[in-house]
């Protein structure tokens, strides 16, 4: 007896209970829609939370002074380099320090960063996040958080006193123009940065080219984050220079990411326990529904094995149908959420002191999808496997005699 006609036989099978049938594919498809959903909104927000912290601020790879991490003075600098590997695609030179920010009536701790105007959108979107004023940063220019423009109360134009020691530990203080207002997701980005023209930034603390605090990268994605960092420690080698990937600036996130890893597989299994023990009970119904009908074919010289096979296809082909219907269910949602958002303004202060938008766009990996689909058929499969060899274990003599 072939493949193709026990496939035959068990689609067959499928339909002739159509009621119970539809329910364990209806079952599939909602335990499949609930676990890509749930895996869509949550990638949804840690991708934000990873593009928070690396298109926004410092890049996928990072170079400082090797002390610069744990003290980050003005002391610790780096040269900038006359060319980079091949692998980087924009690289952006910042002069990093603290300061206090002045207005008329208040003043706020400042984390100021110095920035080359044309080489830093290649690294960070922050231009596109300026929602008042939005000229370029000029000199005698500054690009304030919008929270930041609250406690301080100022607006466009309005004039913004920047106070920070110099290279020499003296004390320099200098008046700006506020040019733009930017609202990025992080709030603690958005208290206490500034950002003006690195000219201007080596005038307050007295850095000289082509010496700078940081060297932001963007690398091509195609090319490992590892082989980066080794084409780069190559070039500065014998330099007391770090490379510092987004993972050794943001340890946090890392453990993060690693721990949502961690809680989706557990997930997956949790959700399809629940739903191997309704394809377990369905089919054990099954068996004996047909306990008769299996000592025919037996008698007539089917073997246990292929009865043991023929439950696990009748299994494999309810998975499949349950999961084309989930994907033709769930396919139009996931593309419209992708391209509108889901709305979570009523979270927006919490969410914000993590790094997310107000706003969160469900995103799925394709290796989220391949996991989420092996952990779907391991499970039905697994839950036939008892009904099956029940089955193929039946008496031909006590299953004629059957009712």
């Amino acid at each position: 007896m072939t493949l193709a006609y026990l496939t035959r036989l068990s689609w067959r099978n499928v339909w002739r209970q159509p009621r119970r049938s539809g329910i364990l594919i209806l079952t599939v498809a909602v335990g499949t829609l609930s676990l890509l959903g749930s895996f869509a909104f949550m990638d949804g927000m840690m991708r934000q939370m990873l593009d928070g912290a690396v298109v926004l601020d410092g890049g996928t790879v990072q170079i400082a002074h090797e002390d610069y991490q744990q003290n980050p003075t003005l002391e610790q600098t780096v040269a900038v380099p006359a060319q980079y590997p091949t692998s980087i695609v924009a690289a952006s030179p910042e002069i990093r320090f603290s300061g206090m920010g002045q207005s008329a009536s208040q003043s706020v701790g400042a984390r100021v960063i110095g920035i080359d105007t044309m080489a830093h959108p290649g690294v960070s979107d922050i231009r596109d996040r300026i929602e008042e004023g939005g000229g370029p940063l000029r000199s005698r220019g500054v690009w304030i958080g919008a929270e930041m423009a609250k406690r301080l109360r100022l607006r466009i134009g309005d004039r913004f006193v920047l106070m920070a020691s110099d290279i020499q530990a003296d004390v320099q203080a200098a008046a700006f123009d506020v040019v733009g207002i930017f609202r990025p997701a992080d709030t603690r980005f958005d208290r206490s940065t500034v950002f003006l023209t690195i000219e201007d930034a080596r005038r307050l603390t007295g850095i000289k080219a082509p010496q700078v605090s940081t060297i932001s990268l963007k690398h091509h994605e195609e090319v490992p984050l590892n082989d980066v960092v080794d084409a780069l420690s190559q070039q500065f080698i014998g330099q007391s220079t770090a490379i510092l990937t987004w993972q050794d600036r943001n340890a946090w996130l890392e453990m993060s990411l690693q721990a949502y890893d961690q809680f989706a597989i557990f997930l997956a299994i949790i959700l399809f326990v629940a739903v191997a023990f309704t394809f377990a009970n369905a089919f054990l119904m099954v068996m004996l529904e047909r306990m008769r009908e299996t000592g025919v074919v037996m008698a007539i010289g089917l073997r246990p094995a292929l009865v043991r096979l023929a439950y696990i296809i009748e299994s494999l082909i309810t998975a499949t149908s349950g999961i084309i219907l989930a994907l033709l269910l769930g396919t139009p949602v996931y593309l419209w959420l992708n391209h509108t958002g889901i709305d979570l303004g009523s979270f927006a202060t919490g969410l914000n002191a993590y790094g997310i938008d107000a706003t969160v766009y469900p995103s799925l990996d394709a290796n989220r999808v391949w996991m989420s689909l092996i952990v779907i058929f391991l499970f039905t499969t697994i839950a036939v496997v008892y009904p099956a060899m029940k089955a193929s274990r039946t008496q031909i003599v006590e299953a004629l005699r059957h009712v």
